[in-house]
């Protein structure tokens, strides 16, 4: 998965938080999803404490449980809201974002 396409997933799953619950994808990408949201839990959590460090750390580990490399970014890019994923997260693009969800999707076809 390329970085842009998992940073609007991500942003997606930030903007929503709720359980991902689908019983119709197969086990690979399913797994890989229930992992990224678990990571998004203790992002969530990082920056409620303000504990910065610890949150990018998650969100970097979120995006390689969808199999991307994460961005270079620095601890401040969360406080200040200019990680990619976080620019993304409060600049939609629903086009986009159900382009990198199917490529996701695609992704476990192969």
């Amino acid at each position: 998965m390329h970085t842009d396409q998992a940073s609007l997933i991500l942003a997606s799953m930030l903007r929503t938080p709720r359980g991902f619950k689908s019983h119709n994808l197969e086990k690979g990408v399913r797994l890989r999803i229930l992992d990224a949201d678990r990571l998004l839990d203790t992002y969530r959590w990082a920056c409620n404490n303000y504990d910065y460090a610890l949150a990018l750390a998650k969100l970097n580990a979120a995006y390689r449980a969808l199999d991307a490399e994460p961005p270079s970014a620095a601890v401040e890019s969360i406080a200040e809201r200019r990680h990619p994923a976080l620019i993304a997260t409060d600049q939609i693009d629903r086009t986009a974002e159900m382009r990198a969800w199917q490529a996701l999707l695609a992704e476990d076809g192969q």
